[in-house]
């Protein structure tokens, strides 16, 4: 699908807001984003041992039917994405996503850790307000 087709699909169902989407009784809705800030910190060494714990017992579960899963290296940071409304509405959300995790992966190891954060906030700041709609759930 063509980016123009894909715009004449989706326009129609942009929201400026959750309260227009809300209104509309809608549960979910796309809302183009006027702003967007990614902010990032270090998680700490508990945050981690506990993330790789989750993992090892859920995969002890897996395993049974699956066979061996291998050990998860957690990601060293915890995401956050801030964003505007079309209504200038703040909005903050998590970004523990696997998308966000794994291109985290990616970027550093073919760039190292600093370059690889520089590149996750290119990428949300600059690069996909100009293109992207979010698909966000509420009550």
């Amino acid at each position: 699908m063509s980016e123009s087709e894909r715009r004449i699909l989706l326009n129609p169902l942009i929201r400026e807001n959750f309260s227009e989407s809300n209104a509309k009784g809608e549960s979910i809705t796309l809302i183009r984003p006027k702003s967007i800030k990614v902010k990032w910190s270090k998680k700490t060494t508990n945050e981690l041992l506990d993330e790789r714990q989750k993992h090892a017992e859920l995969s002890r579960q897996l395993s049974l039917l699956d066979g061996d899963i291998e050990d998860l290296d957690p990601c060293p940071y915890s995401f956050k994405l801030f964003w505007v409304d079309q209504n200038d509405g703040k909005h903050e959300h998590e970004m523990d996503d696997w998308e966000t995790i794994g291109a985290y992966a990616r970027f550093e190891g073919e760039y190292g850790e600093e370059k690889a954060l520089e590149i996750i906030k290119l990428k949300y700041e600059q690069e996909r307000i100009k293109k992207t709609r979010f698909s966000l759930q509420h009550a």
